[in-house]
């Protein structure tokens, strides 16, 4: 049997999935007004298709141009970033830079977006890395 599919069902699908157990918590939130509104990222529209998970109201903006900017950092963000780490030279900071845009860049969401976003979780990753070891992950 594949253990790694069984488990992806589970936690997406099954009778007390991680994901169903975390969309009861949300939709709770927004039915008591605790919660105003939610974005979800990094979880497959697959994952809303099970018919009595509590997140089946979920609309999908990732292709809406009006939202393009919201699913990633631009170059500024990540410049802005490690602008923070005060310990990186000028030199440093442009060479993390182009390594990011190398590995971590490029997501355009739709076909008119002018600049391509960097993935936000791996930039993140990189960046706390590099602060707290002095080197890049």
């Amino acid at each position: 049997p594949d253990l790694g599919l069984e488990q992806y069902e589970l936690a997406v699908s099954g009778k007390e999935s991680m994901l169903r157990n975390w969309g009861n918590v949300i939709k709770e939130g927004t039915v008591g007004g605790t919660i105003a509104r939610a974005f979800f990222t990094g979880v497959a529209p697959q994952a809303f298709s099970d018919g009595l998970s509590s997140l089946n109201m979920v609309k999908d903006l990732t292709f809406d141009s009006d939202l393009e900017g919201l699913f990633g950092l631009t170059a500024a963000d990540v410049s802005r970033g490690l602008s923070m780490i005060d310990k990186l030279t000028p030199d440093q900071r442009a060479q993390y830079l182009e390594q990011m845009r190398v590995q971590y860049d490029g997501y355009r969401f739709v076909r008119t977006q002018q600049e391509p976003l960097f993935n936000t979780q791996y930039v993140l990753y990189f960046l706390d890395h590099l602060d707290r070891k002095g080197v890049p992950p």
